[in-house]
């Protein structure tokens, strides 16, 4: 397009009008500019002394909560006679001291020093350990056992940071005018803020590569007057780390990013730090952060006046444009309208040609764009070239979604798109298909290093810990791998094998791959087999049958109850294991039907024989169902039998689950009078504190332990220790897995009340069960 001719009207305008009212618009932009910009630096130096007055403070606050801690736990009668006994129980006082000032205070270390500064307990992390571990410590705690003896002091002339001593009150630490960080000496009170009880020396202190706070302690009878006099007291020594957890809750207290402990810090372009002392004004670690500077909201409220200003001047600078635009020519306006609405139209066109195939949030293709690009690469396949597709399914990612909202869920599968991209060569082999599902196509440079090696690196770049909305996300993924040609070069067969692959991985532990190989196939073919004839036999119930097996008092000797153990013959394959087929049942949905079944048959022996209670096995799918109380409810109605006589046997995974819906229909068996039994226990969390919560009646000891009788040498400590624990808590206690008599001699003498196993009788069914009574009955006569 030729340019149009400027007009002697133009001309006048432009030096009249615009020239002057563009310096006016500068003059008055560089003023406000100039203005916003010296009142922000002057809003972020503030700030940023705030934030590390905050580091001060936080560490402060660390020694502070560390010592009233051990006032808080340890100032008891019962821990001085522990401590200055000639063999202290060391359980009670992992307990009450090393246990609880880990979970309710943070503390990873604690040690006890009898009067002779010997260790006679340590722990760390919780966990009692051998008291000799406090020699690791002992060089750079044991100037604060001194210190809290008294028997040395600082160089203050202090004993202790809360010395109560007449005429020694504690001095506050002058730091000197750091450059760069404060112009003038900063004053620190470096007390410990505890009651006048005990006296403590409490610091912080380096040990190796670590900075923790530390605090030893005189532990001291609540009634004074037991004290002796020229008896040393023990002492209590606490450590707490500053660790990724204290630094997060630095961060989110004192609104500091991203902190970090370095000794000798290189500082990046957007970070500050503060130095840590110890309270003698020795240096120890420096913290690191990336300050939270809140001037760009100060230039903000200051940038509406300059704003305003500029409008006003923008304004008449408008008025006279007005005048401009009313002398241009009409052919020029027409086609500059015309030239914007064919952008426009482009722009329309392209963007949606890429929503089209491309996935909204992540801005990879979608499946429709993939599937173009896997029949392209098929159409090389078949000349002879390798590809593959890979399958790919996040792993814990809706913890994430859980934990942190959807927003952050968005965020993430943004990062892990972009991961992938930078992992392979082009963005096109990266799909999104929806979800937290990605698809690979590899072929080409890709395979150039090898098909392991570029899958090794996607499981290495998908573990790095992400940083979604200001919270730390970790996750794993689970791939699917199948090649072609070798795998065949149709693409709906090849994401069908990729598929089977994997969810091969999702059952081998997630966090890997696995290449598609035939078994896989024929596995996938069984499970259907198996569904299609688990259906038809719970609709016809002519295969599946209930066997029980006696449970048998310890003390007598007598039957008091059966297990119902749920078996299928199958009519081409035999007995099929419950360990195969329940697992179909609970994917399919046909665990419900097939439990109400289980339920009603159990009823029919529990009416025939109502001396002897009935456990049935439950699976945490049954809880799922709103309706699942209700029905067993109804279920035993109308057998007639008494909810008394029935125990539900469930996993630890049951009681621990947080689902409203689990916990309201436990609540409601419980109410109605069923009994609860915990099954497997030992196996999973084995948390007594959830037994207690949730009024569990009995507790089955796994088979694993018993087999382990005169095998292996904790397992006779276990069990003991699992049945003296069981009785404390009222509870009933079963041993599951008898073979031997030396195992049921010993699971007596350790007070089981009730056996169960080979040992007395296999499963038996219903018909038989009246023959398998009489023969226990002539056994135990």
């Amino acid at each position: 397009m030729s340019q149009i001719p400027v007009t002697p009207f133009e001309k006048r305008f432009r030096a009249r009008v615009l020239i002057p009212g563009a310096v006016v618009l500068l003059l008055t932009a560089a003023l406000c500019a100039a203005g916003v910009y010296i009142t922000g630096r002057n809003t972020d130096t503030m700030a940023l002394f705030g934030q590390q007055a905050e580091v001060w403070r936080a560490t402060a606050s660390g020694m502070d909560e560390l010592a009233v801690a051990q006032e808080s736990i340890a100032l008891c009668d019962q821990c001085m006679r522990e401590a200055r006994a000639a063999k202290p129980d060391l359980a009670w006082l992992d307990k009450n001291i090393g246990a609880r000032l880990h979970e309710l205070h943070d503390a990873d270390a604690t040690y006890i020093l009898d009067a002779s500064d010997h260790p006679i307990y340590a722990s760390l992390a919780g966990r009692s350990q051998p008291p000799a571990t406090y020699e690791s410590v002992a060089p750079a705690v044991g100037r604060f056992v001194a210190l809290a003896r008294g028997e040395i002091k600082r160089p203050s002339g202090r004993s202790n940071l809360n010395e109560r001593l007449p005429g020694s009150p504690p001095e506050p630490l002058v730091l000197p005018p750091q450059p760069g960080m404060w112009d003038q000496p900063v004053t620190v009170n470096p007390t410990v803020r505890t009651t006048p009880n005990v006296i403590h020396a409490t610091d912080m202190v380096r040990l190796g590569e670590r900075v923790a706070f530390v605090s030893a302690m005189q532990m001291k009878w609540l009634d004074g007057s037991r004290a002796a006099a020229n008896q040393p007291a023990p002492v209590l020594v606490s450590l707490r780390y500053l660790d990724d957890k204290f630094l997060t809750a630095l961060g989110r207290q004192g609104m500091l990013a991203e902190p970090r402990l370095a000794m000798h810090p290189r500082l990046g372009a957007d970070e500050t730090s503060a130095p840590i002392l110890d309270s003698d004004g020795a240096p120890l670690t420096t913290i690191v952060w990336k300050p939270m500077l809140v001037g760009s909201m100060a230039m903000k409220l200051l940038l509406l006046p300059a704003v305003a200003m500029f409008a006003i001047v923008a304004l008449l600078v408008l008025l006279m444009s007005l005048k401009l635009r009313k002398m241009m020519r009409q052919d020029d306006q027409h086609l500059v309208k015309l030239r914007q609405a064919h952008i426009e139209l482009q722009a329309k066109e392209a963007q949606a040609h890429h929503l089209a195939y491309h996935d909204v949030l992540t801005g990879l293709p979608n499946r429709a764009l993939f599937n173009d690009n896997c029949d392209r690469a098929l159409l090389r396949a078949r000349h002879g070239e390798k590809m593959a597709i890979v399958l790919l399914d996040l792993d814990r990612f809706k913890n994430v979604n859980d934990r942190f909202g959807h927003l952050a869920g968005d965020e993430l599968i943004r990062e892990v798109g972009d991961r992938l991209s930078r992992v392979l060569k082009g963005k096109d082999a990266v799909a999104r298909l929806g979800g937290d599902e990605f698809a690979i196509l590899l072929e080409g440079d890709d395979l150039a290093e090898g098909m392991d090696c570029v899958l090794e690196r996607i499981l290495l770049d998908l573990h790095r810990p992400y940083d979604v909305l200001g919270n730390q996300a970790h996750i794993g993924v689970s791939m699917g791998v199948a090649v072609a040609p070798e795998c065949g070069t149709d693409r709906t067969d090849l994401m069908r094998k990729a598929d089977i692959a994997l969810y091969r991985a999702k059952d081998d532990g997630r966090d890997c791959y696995r290449y598609f190989t035939p078994s896989m196939d024929e596995t996938v073919q069984l499970r259907a087999m198996l569904e299609e004839d688990l259906r038809a036999a719970i609709a016809s119930g002519s295969s599946l049958s209930v066997h029980y097996q006696p449970l048998v008092d310890s003390r007598q000797g007598k039957i008091t109850g059966l297990e119902a153990l749920l078996r299928w013959q199958h009519e081409e394959h035999g007995a099929i294991s419950p360990q195969l087929f329940i697992p179909v049942a609970e994917e399919t949905g046909l665990i419900s039907a097939l439990g109400d079944w289980v339920i009603e048959e159990s009823c029919k022996v529990a009416r025939d024989w109502p001396n002897l209670t009935i456990a049935i096995n439950l699976s945490p799918i049954q809880f799922c169902d709103e309706g699942f109380a209700d029905r067993v409810c109804d279920i035993v109605a109308r057998a007639k039998v008494s909810p008394h006589q029935i125990e539900f046997e469930v996993t630890e995974g049951v009681v621990l689950d947080q689902n409203e819906v689990v916990r309201g229909a436990l609540r409601r068996l419980r109410q109605m009078g069923f009994r609860i039994a915990l099954d497997d226990f030992g196996t999973g969390y084995s948390s007594l504190s959830y037994l207690r919560e949730f009024e569990v009646d009995r507790i089955k000891i796994d088979k694993s332990f018993v087999h382990s009788l005169g095998q292996t040498m904790d397992a006779n400590a276990i069990i003991t220790a699992v049945v003296t624990l069981g009785h404390a808590m009222g509870l009933q206690v079963t041993a599951e897995g008898v073979e031997t008599a030396d195992q049921e001699d010993f699971l007596r003498s350790a007070g089981c009340n009730v056996l169960q196993g080979f040992r007395f009788s296999q499963a038996v069914p219903a018909n038989e069960l009246t023959e398998s009574m009489a023969e226990h009955a002539r056994r135990a006569a």
